[in-house]
């Protein structure tokens, strides 16, 4: 009678130590599956910061440009200006 009793609770503690182990290959996977997520998002986030890099250095050789554009056309509005307070005869 000892012996049946011993046997059932032996099965029982197999039992338990089953769904344990089940249930922590669920953790796992659950948590491999977060990692790998995580992995996903960080290699977006680094590829989306090169391409901003790459859209700033656009933007500053752009902004370059266009201050170049911007002194030159300073300069023909100072000449242009020049020329009507001269008159066109070149008096003040």
């Amino acid at each position: 009678m000892e012996y049946e009793w011993k046997i059932k609770q032996l099965e029982e503690e197999a039992r338990h130590e089953k769904a344990m182990r089940e249930l922590q290959g669920v953790r796992l996977d659950a948590h491999d599956r977060s990692i790998a997520a995580i992995h996903e998002i960080l290699d977006r986030t680094e590829k989306n910061i090169e391409a901003l890099s790459v859209s700033q250095s656009q933007t500053d050789g752009t902004l370059k440009e266009l201050m170049a554009v911007q002194m030159e056309t300073q300069k023909m509005l100072q000449v242009f200006i020049e020329s009507l307070t001269r008159g066109g005869n070149g008096k003040p």
